[in-house]
């Protein structure tokens, strides 16, 4: 990536920044605590399917920590892993197939011909896992997983839950888990904001996830959670280890300095959620994150704002392992010289009756501009940005659905617009087809982070989907 010491213009989208930035952090100061349900559903499968289900295959709504009662209006089955002391198994089969046909860039009209071709890509996930629960205290939990072409077998998962006196709650081992509100341009997600060869990789979820299918698993670090609920609120300890590159950048002498540190609180005041969190990491740039989300006039809306602190300070407390970038961001002086803000907002609304869906999120990237990476661990594409989908479900009764998708960044022009028609004509099958634009300069910030599978400027896209998940 590459660094400019030359200073940034101001605009707009910076001051726009700043203003949203400090009043989250005013209005999280001014109110008082109440009680917060933890943030969920963080599945960008659910945009895309009926009645807010799960995509076919997809992962299952989170269970209650252990300890903790279903939510109130849920029905407890009797075979419930959270209730019962049963070895419950479960398995998942995924199945992706991409095929394309366009142009790398827009064709010529004297010479369709020219330019022209064709892209296929698939990939297999399978998993196996076993879910059993010896005392109501304690939760274990392991998943043995396939992923062709990329993982191969891996143990994929593997938790324990603990719980003490259903006040404090610990979870050990190897899982996932998302931080933020955003579908698309997830920058609150700082856990995730690290090296692509430390921990869980860089690469921007909505990279990870498209349409119909995921990636197959990454190699996930063995993390320890500890959670402390104050009635609905929560605190919670975060430390993971990554044991692949565990003492990078010598993977043979494990180094606790080289561990990443989270705290996250959440909270409510009124009908707003909020969550104010923080992870550090000496390899990483520290970041700070707060986010709200409410409800009103039928539509969900959120907002989350994180700053980066460029110090790149040790465990010892010594000098930054790496000289502070000079330009960009917002220029605060003392050790830390400049802070570097994003911000997200997002509104979304279902209209059961008519099966329509609607999800908006714009983006401010301070991390980045136009082609200009200020930290070195930055992601996602810089300057301004906007995703939005609609969904028309089921339409006129014919089982099909339409999904459209606009991604737009407003610094350098660039966009994609893609209509994709989707039918299931078998069970356990799903299948879009449509076709897929890319507009504006070449090597846009669209162009690099595009939210739709494929390669091509102009493409017509087929992408199939065999999913089925199994519980006993």
């Amino acid at each position: 990536m590459n660094r400019c010491a030359g200073p940034r213009r101001p605009g707009r989208g910076l001051s726009r920044s700043i203003a949203v930035a400090a009043f989250l952090c005013l209005a999280s100061i001014a109110l008082p605590a109440q009680s917060p349900p933890p943030s969920g559903g963080d599945d960008l499968n659910g945009l895309f399917t009926d009645n807010g289900t799960p995509a076919t295959g997809s992962t299952p709504a989170a269970q209650p920590a252990p300890g903790q009662n279903a939510p109130s209006g849920s029905t407890v089955r009797s075979d419930d892993p959270t209730q019962d002391q049963k070895i419950h198994y479960f398995a998942n089969l995924d199945i992706y197939g991409l095929f394309g046909l366009g142009w790398a860039n827009l064709p010529n009209t004297g010479n369709l011909e020219s330019g022209l071709g064709h892209e296929a890509s698939g990939s297999l996930t399978a998993s196996l896992g076993v879910d059993l629960r010896p005392a109501p205290q304690l939760r274990l939990q392991g998943v043995f997983s396939y992923g062709f072409p990329k993982t191969g077998t891996q143990l994929s998962e593997m938790i324990v839950d603990y719980s003490v006196r259903e006040s404090v709650f610990f979870r050990l081992g190897i899982f996932n888990y998302t931080w933020g509100n955003s579908q698309f341009f997830q920058f609150s997600n700082l856990p995730a904001r690290g090296r692509s060869d430390w921990g869980i990789s860089n690469e921007p979820l909505w990279q990870q996830t498209n349409i119909l299918t995921s990636t197959a698993n990454l190699n996930l670090p063995v993390t320890a959670k500890m959670s402390i609920p104050f009635g609905l609120n929560s605190l919670t300890f975060l430390a993971r280890f990554d044991m692949q590159n565990y003492g990078f950048p010598d993977a043979t002498t494990p180094d606790p300095q080289d561990a990443g540190y989270g705290i996250q609180y959440d909270m409510v005041t009124g009908p707003i959620e909020w969550t104010l969190a923080g992870f550090w990491q000496h390899l990483l740039t520290p970041r700070t994150s707060l986010s709200l989300k409410t409800h009103f006039l039928g539509f969900d809306f959120s907002a989350e704002t994180t700053m980066a602190f460029p110090v790149r300070l040790t465990l010892s407390g010594g000098l930054p392992q790496n000289p502070p970038p000079t330009a960009g961001g917002i220029y605060v002086g003392g050790m830390m010289q400049r802070i570097y803000p994003t911000v997200v907002l997002g509104l979304s609304r279902e209209w059961t009756d008519a099966r329509i869906k609607l999800y908006m999120e714009y983006a401010y990237n301070g991390e980045r501009d136009q082609g200009t990476s200020w930290l070195a661990d930055e992601s996602g594409p810089g300057g301004h940005n906007s995703a939005v989908v609609l969904r028309f479900g089921n339409m006129a009764s014919s089982g099909i659905s339409l999904n459209l998708l606009w991604q737009q960044n407003w610094s350098d022009g660039s966009g994609l617009v893609s209509p994709l028609f989707e039918i299931s004509p078998v069970p356990l099958t799903t299948i879009q087809l449509g076709p897929v634009f890319l507009y504006g300069p070449n090597g846009g910030e669209v162009f690099s982070n595009r939210l739709v599978p494929g390669n091509k400027q102009l493409e017509l896209l087929l992408l199939v989907k065999v999913s089925d998940t199994f519980r006993q």
